[in-house]
């Protein structure tokens, strides 16, 4: 059941990346318009948070502990979610120019502590 995750994760990242890229090569934000903007950067999320779960789950069974199979995928699901909404909220304030490095590090401690609670619980 894990192997199944990772190749859905997988697929989804993929089929993600190459909207993203189809987004960006045929047009612009202008053509786009706020809906497609807005339908933009929930692919980029999606494409990101795939991705980074994959990367995570190689670290962690690369150089981590060994854990049973069925729970090893899971935390790096949730973490790669975390994480690509974070880069996805930063890349969003970025391109309205509202980006500033006091909001990256508040966000940052926000999801760290939606981390742990989550560990917690």
């Amino acid at each position: 059941m894990a192997k199944l995750n990772q190749v859905s994760v997988g697929v989804i990242g993929v089929a993600t990346w190459g909207v993203v890229a189809l987004a960006l090569w045929a047009s612009t934000p202008a053509k786009l318009k706020p809906a497609g903007v807005t339908l933009w950067f929930l692919v980029l999320f999606l494409a990101l948070s795939c991705v980074l779960a994959l990367l995570l789950d190689l670290g962690k069974r690369l150089f981590g502990p060994k854990k049973p199979k069925g729970r090893q995928f899971a935390p790096s699901l949730r973490q790669g979610f975390v994480l690509g909404a974070w880069l996805t909220v930063m890349l969003g304030l970025s391109s309205l120019r509202q980006f500033n490095v006091r909001d990256a590090i508040l966000t940052g401690l926000l999801l760290v502590i939606i981390e742990i609670y989550l560990r917690l619980t």
